[in-house]
């Protein structure tokens, strides 16, 4: 899945999506979290 895409399903930025791919940031915050967790299930769901 790209970037982008992740970015899409979890309403963040690329750049952000990038940033935590790549060690230099972290999602800590329990909203994004949220927002990662709902966007990758609903990502699995369709597939």
């Amino acid at each position: 899945m790209s970037q982008r895409r992740i970015a899409t399903l979890t309403e963040q930025s690329q750049g952000e999506v990038l940033e935590i791919v790549a060690g230099k940031r972290q999602a800590v915050s329990y909203d994004v979290l949220v927002r990662i967790a709902d966007g990758l299930d609903n990502w699995t769901q369709r597939r």
